[in-house]
């Protein structure tokens, strides 16, 4: 189960690092 879902992250990994960068960077605007 572990393993099956950090081979999902790696799979995804670049695409939601792109995504939570930029959330993070719009949140901190804010703060």
């Amino acid at each position: 189960e572990l393993l099956y879902d950090k081979e999902k992250l790696l799979e995804n990994g670049d695409r939601w690092e792109t995504e939570i960068a930029e959330n993070l960077r719009s949140e901190s605007l804010y703060r």
